[in-house]
C-alpha cells in the first residue's frame, strides 16, 4: 500500500486471487528451492480455496517434491493442521498426483 492506502500490485496478484490461480512470485523453481514448505502451503490453498495451479508453479512443485524430505515433519504437520473447511477430495487428489500420500495420515 502507498501512503494513500492504494494497493500497489506489481505481480498481478489481485487478478490471480480473482481468477483462483496459485502462482509463486518470480521463478517458481527458485521459490520452492528457497523454502520447500511453500509446497505444503500451496497444497493447503489448493485444497481450501479451490484454486488451480499455474502451470510453471505446478511443474516446480512436482519436480521438487522430494525437497519435502528436508523439512522437519512437525512443520509439515503444523501447516496441514491449519487446513480448515478444506476439500478432502482435492487434498487426497493432489497428494496422489504428487505421490505424497504419506501426508494423508498427518
Amino acid at each position: 500500500m502507498d501512503t494513500n492506502i492504494n494497493i500497489c500490485d506489481f505481480v498481478n496478484g489481485q487478478n490471480d486471487l480473482k481468477e483462483g490461480v496459485l502462482r509463486f512470485v518470480g521463478d517458481p523453481q527458485n521459490r520452492v528451492i528457497e523454502d520447500p514448505l511453500r509446497i505444503i502451503r500451496a497444497i493447503r490453498f489448493y485444497s481450501t480455496y479451490n484454486f488451480k495451479f499455474e502451470e510453471k508453479t505446478y511443474d516446480a512443485i512436482k519436480k521438487n517434491i522430494s525437497t519435502l524430505k528436508k523439512i522437519n515433519i512437525d512443520k509439515i504437520k503444523s501447516d496441514i493442521r491449519k487446513m480448515k473447511n478444506y476439500s478432502k477430495e482435492r487434498f487426497n487428489q493432489i497428494c496422489h498426483n504428487l505421490s505424497i500420500e504419506y501426508l494423508l495420515d498427518m
